[in-house]
């Protein structure tokens, strides 16, 4: 049985949650005298900060449970802490800023530079690419012909591909008007009816949504890849050091490419000499 507990917040642009949270760090007191570790040995129990985004982790409808491929990998990495993972409901513009704030011990996240301000990774677990999908009778059948003036491309809020294309943005690389969006569901709404020409994710969702949805294509060329780790709270050696063992045991057991078959994520490990 998952246990949940539902965090409230509002959606928010990476920029402003990293300051918020900055500023809240800089005024708070310590939130733990000694290490994270100690209390997880003591309860055997660790939280996961968690956003909708199926297949990796939504609400199963039926049984009323969490399920996906990054929720399995939760619980596997709580299996080698010798603790329960329990999961806190956020969203993807504030997940970092929560793991920092201690709502929350732990979220599976992809690795970005401004994600890494203000929490500590482990090894990565797995990394992809970014693409995007259009109408299925677009004219547009790479990433090239759709990043160009006219044309809208939809992203969700605060997730690591709004944090690439904000900024490639900065680099003026990007020609197509990013519209960011509260979530993959009210995305994929908009691209159904006509309201953005295209949705940038990571390839593997998108395969997804194109293989239950057959009105969308998948286009070629990427613009960017992504590595997913542990976000971990900054300031506590003895704690990450104990999740990245447990990262690395994944690994090194299968759990990490069982899953990645399982869910038929196109995703490959890194090599585990290569360490954040």
């Amino acid at each position: 049985m998952v246990w949940l507990r539902r965090v409230s917040s509002h959606a928010q642009r990476v920029a402003a949650a990293v300051l918020g949270i900055a500023l809240t760090v800089s005024a708070a007191p310590t939130a733990f005298a000694g290490s994270l570790l100690e209390t997880v040995q003591k309860t055997h129990q660790v939280s996961f900060g968690w956003a909708e985004w199926k297949p990796f982790e939504y609400h199963d409808v039926l049984s009323g449970q969490l399920k996906g491929m990054l929720i399995d990998l939760a619980g596997a990495i709580g299996a080698q802490l010798n603790a329960k993972p329990t999961f806190v409901e956020d969203n993807w513009a504030t997940l970092a800023s929560g793991v920092a704030a201690h709502k929350f011990d732990l979220a599976l996240l992809g690795i970005t530079p401004e994600r890494s301000q203000i929490v500590d990774f482990t090894h990565p677990l797995y990394y992809t690419s970014f693409t995007a999908i259009v109408g299925a009778h677009g004219t547009s059948a790479t990433w090239s012909e759709l990043n160009q003036p006219g044309y809208t491309v939809a992203v969700t809020t605060g997730s690591n591909t709004d944090e690439v294309l904000t900024n490639l943005e900065r680099e003026h690389k990007i020609k197509a008007r990013i519209i960011r969006i509260k979530d993959v569901g009210a995305a994929i709404v908009a691209l159904a009816s006509g309201k953005v020409t295209g949705y940038a994710d990571q390839q593997d969702e998108l395969m997804g949504i194109c293989a239950n949805q057959p009105q969308f294509k998948i286009v070629t060329g990427t613009f960017g890849a992504a590595e997913f780790g542990v976000a971990v709270a900054k300031g506590d050696p003895k704690f990450k050091a104990a999740v990245n063992n447990a990262v690395v045991e994944v690994l090194q057991n299968g759990t990490v490419q069982r899953l990645l078959t399982e869910y038929k994520v196109v995703g490959n490990q890194p090599a585990l000499g290569s360490s954040n």
